[in-house]
């Protein structure tokens, strides 16, 4: 469609004007409409919460005040440290003791023609065996059976444990090996 404007170019530009402050009240009135119906939805909630942060703010500052009055910092501070200390004991006890392994490698060597009565372990390694034997044979296995098993690394014999036939009172000195060691 062709329209043509034959007002003076005055009237033309107010009329250009009018347009123009039109569609800029439109979309002031659209912004104001818009921010009044969000303004409505949104103060509610805004004030129920700020009441509730309040509120909030004020059971903080009392339960900081009674765990202050009850000591709960110093509790706590037990507790971890309790904590702690239990947890490097399930450390320690989870591994096996290397002493108990040892002693029972060194019993295996055992048998029952050789009694030990006194098993003395220094902690620079230095080991004493004591006891008596049926027979010399049942002693020098026992020897044996010590230098065989790997846990010695070194086996002191005196010549006075094998003089006697049977019912031999015998001490042995060794030290334990660095890789067996307590």
């Amino acid at each position: 469609m062709l329209s043509i404007n034959l007002l003076p170019s005055r009237e033309k530009e107010l009329i250009w004007f009018e347009e123009a402050r039109r569609i800029v009240f439109f979309f002031t009135m659209l912004v104001v409409i818009i921010l009044l119906i969000g303004s409505v939805l949104l103060i509610p909630s805004f004030v129920t919460l700020f009441s509730g942060q309040r509120e909030l703010n004020a059971l903080i500052k009392k339960e900081e005040k009674v765990s202050e009055d009850l000591g709960v910092q110093e509790v706590m501070a037990l507790a971890k440290e309790a904590y702690l200390s239990a947890q490097a004991l399930c450390e320690y006890l989870s591994e096996p003791p290397r002493a108990a392994a040892l002693f029972e490698k060194l019993l295996a060597t055992v048998t029952p023609y050789v009694v030990l009565s006194d098993l003395e372990v220094k902690k620079t390694g230095q080991i004493t065996l004591t006891g008596v034997a049926l027979t010399r044979q049942e002693l020098l296995n026992f020897e044996k059976r010590l230098r065989d098993s790997g846990i010695l690394q070194e086996i002191s014999f005196p010549i006075s444990n094998i003089i006697k036939e049977t019912n031999i009172n015998f001490v042995m000195q060794g030290k334990i090996k660095e890789r067996q060691g307590l």
